[in-house]
């Protein structure tokens, strides 16, 4: 059900059954499981094993692509639903704001351009060297969200360094997205930290994550390496503490996508960080994450709890030599 394909108990369960129970239960030799069913989001197991490329698979859609003109539609059965039916569900989950559901159950997706909450469009670029280059134009920011496993299966550790320059602008300027133990982080943050010096370093203290804080300073001391640790809903200790609802902390961040604030270099489209930050972002729906992780998302959330300052704007003002002062530069004349 819609409500099993949330739970990862649950779909722990229905994988065991499948790849456990049922499979070992047959046959050596003679032996053959068909598997039909509709794909919830990007965990669903059915769509997991789609994508695993261990299955024979057929995918059938009731039509090739909608919406579209008459002479262009392609049913897989077009005896029986029809151009106008299609029409008259398509019309129906407009108007009800339930085109998600349209393109799940009649279309075999998972996510549409009217779900997706941030469009490619809404992602700008920019060139990295010009960052790199220039340090001192900007202020450097940190954050993370650490995972404990470095299972296939486990979620990543995330670690992003932003600069933030005097316009408001985030823009994503290196870091880690990697299945990796603690000690791995631990090492890679200090790299990251001794390279750009930032002002803040945002660590979360919820969950499993609260024991991270005295294990980073402590580490401070060893490595003779020092710098900020911001604090956010924790009584003003280092450690950020944020809203449980991570729809709702994403939802801050949202406008900055649409007006222009969050940057990605160019020269790292193809870097696995970078890659598993678009497929997360557009696989966000206006009703949750439909990705398999969203650990990238938690350190763009994580911006929105920050206390960032801007760094200074370029000077205009000229010394004045007959009163000894410096001030704006008037050029108009009489």
């Amino acid at each position: 059900s819609d409500e099993d394909a949330r739970s990862a108990t649950v779909i722990a369960a229905i994988e065991d059954t499948v790849y456990k129970a049922v499979n070992f239960a047959l046959h050596p030799r003679k032996n053959m499981i068909i598997w039909s069913g509709t794909p919830f989001n990007a965990k669903d197991p059915l769509y997991k094993a789609v994508e695993s490329g261990a299955w024979e698979v057929n995918v059938f859609p009731v039509c090739e692509r909608f919406p579209c003109e008459p002479s262009d539609f392609r049913g897989s059965w077009a005896d029986r639903f029809t151009y106008d039916y299609v029409k008259a569900q398509y019309d129906s989950a407009v108007k009800l704001g339930k085109v998600d559901t349209f393109n799940q159950e009649l279309m075999l997706r998972i996510m549409s351009d009217e779900d997706r909450l941030i469009m490619d469009h809404d992602i700008s670029w920019y060139k990295r060297g010009s960052v790199v280059n220039n340090k001192n134009l900007f202020n450097f920011y940190i954050t993370t969200d650490f995972a404990t496993s470095e299972k296939t299966s486990a979620d990543f550790s995330v670690i992003s360094v932003w600069a933030y320059n005097n316009n408001g602008d985030w823009l994503w300027v290196d870091g880690v997205c990697k299945r990796q133990l603690m000690d791995a982080n631990i090492n890679d943050l200090f790299r990251l930290a001794q390279e750009y010096r930032p002002q803040q370093v945002g660590i979360e203290v919820t969950g499993q994550q609260g024991g991270f804080i005295q294990w980073v300073q402590d580490q401070m001391l060893q490595r003779n390496i020092y710098f900020p640790l911001a604090s956010e809903g924790n009584n003003s200790r280092p450690g950020i503490r944020p809203n449980t609802n991570k729809m709702v902390r994403f939802n801050i961040v949202v406008p900055w996508f649409k007006t222009g604030k969050i940057w990605f270099p160019n020269e790292k489209k193809s870097d696995p960080c970078i890659k598993e930050a678009l497929n997360e972002l557009q696989l966000v729906s206006k009703k949750g994450f439909k990705s398999k992780h969203d650990d990238f998302i938690d350190t763009i959330s994580m911006l929105s709890v920050m206390n960032p300052w801007k760094p200074s704007e370029p000077s205009t003002l000229e010394y004045n030599a007959d009163v000894g002062v410096w001030e704006d530069v008037d050029y108009e004349s009489e």
